[in-house]
């Protein structure tokens, strides 16, 4: 019965990683592989394929890069938007903000004229045929002539740490925050691991009170998070501000 059992693994593994060689596919059966000893008149030791670690270690999410705007540039009027995924047929969708709670812009340009000047996240999104997803976000600045200046300003984020699994509440400094507006958000950006996640947000015009929760898991390291703030229609981001330990 030992090989319909790998196989079966095998087309598993094969579905959450179409793009998986025959060589990684035996290294995932084996590599995850625990030993039973059995004792009886002899010791022998039998193979078992972990199911469950072998489609687990093999979950390849698409990666996604994005080629214009340039992290850090500073842009105005129509913006030409390009970014390259690996594999090459995964689809891309294209975020001001973040996937999560962004605005779908594209697929080919982005009219900056539609906000205010200030500081703004593009997010890419990149979807493979298994459907598991990639990311990559550039922040650029927005400078037309015709809109006025940004006046949104985020200084600090007080604790800025967090252990995962926990929840814990904030306090973000800045100016110009918009306490008449119902839809300030607060995101993390660009880390890895499990995301924190700002809730319970409450508002002055130099301040945002916000619980924040991360889940269990992720990398056995310290995870550093950027932290964007969107208030009144403006959005500035503070740099590796957030840090989630294991």
């Amino acid at each position: 019965m030992a090989c319909p059992h790998v196989s079966g693994v095998a087309a598993l593994v094969i579905s959450v990683n179409p793009r998986i060689t025959n060589e990684d596919l035996r290294s995932r059966l084996t590599e995850t592989e625990p030993t039973t000893q059995m004792v009886t008149a002899h010791s022998f030791t039998i193979p078992i394929v972990d199911a469950s670690k072998a489609v687990e270690s093999s979950a390849t999410p698409p990666t996604v890069e994005i080629t214009n705007p340039s992290d850090g540039t500073t842009v105005s009027g129509e913006v030409i938007l390009s970014a390259t995924a690996d594999p090459e047929g995964a689809n891309i969708v294209f975020y001001l903000g973040t996937a999560e709670s962004g605005t779908v812009i594209g697929p080919d340009s982005w009219d900056s004229n539609t906000v205010a000047n200030g500081a703004y996240t593009i997010t890419a999104v990149a979807v493979d045929v298994a459907g598991w997803t990639g990311s990559n976000s550039v922040t650029v600045t927005v400078a037309n002539e015709s809109n006025p200046p940004s006046t949104m300003t985020v200084d600090s984020i007080s604790p800025n740490s967090i252990t995962a699994g926990d929840s814990k509440k904030v306090v973000i400094a800045g100016l110009g925050f918009d306490p008449t507006e119902d839809g300030t958000s607060v995101i993390a950006l660009n880390g890895s691991g499990k995301a924190p996640v700002f809730s319970l947000i409450e508002v002055t015009d130099k301040t945002i009170t916000a619980d924040v929760t991360v889940s269990n898991g992720g990398p056995p390291r310290n995870r550093v998070w950027d932290i964007s703030v969107s208030s009144g229609g403006e959005t500035a981001v503070l740099p590796e501000a957030f840090t989630v330990q294991p």
